[in-house]
């Protein structure tokens, strides 16, 4: 009649094909992929503990969470003015001794896309 379960595992098995071997989890190349993948913004924020809402929060101007998890995502470029405010709101988070530019925190963007 058809009403039989339907399995997440393949016909190779769980382990066969993955590096890693525990079913469930990511494999070794999976993990290493996610760590090259990070972006600079998401790196300081994880390095600090810090959370999309803190920056909300530390920003001067209008800052959405949604424009924060799209640039530490990296997938998709975010508008210079968005680039330009997330910067300003890593420097007053952050507080670092030689202020950051928007260059250093969003490396995909021309020079001469962006100022200063």
């Amino acid at each position: 009649m058809g009403g039989g379960i339907i399995s997440s595992h393949s016909a190779r098995g769980p382990q066969q094909g993955r590096i890693g071997g525990i079913p469930g989890s990511p494999g070794i190349l999976e993990l290493s992929f996610q760590a090259m993948s990070r972006t600079p913004l998401d790196r300081l924020l994880a390095e600090g503990n810090f959370t999309t809402h803190d920056l909300v929060a530390a920003s001067p101007k209008q800052l959405s969470h949604k424009n924060v998890q799209k640039a530490r995502k990296g997938e998709r470029p975010v508008t210079d003015a968005v680039a330009r405010t997330i910067t300003d709101a890593v420097n007053a988070l952050l507080q670092p001794e030689n202020v950051l530019r928007v260059r250093e925190i969003f490396p995909q963007y021309r020079v001469d896309q962006i100022l200063p």
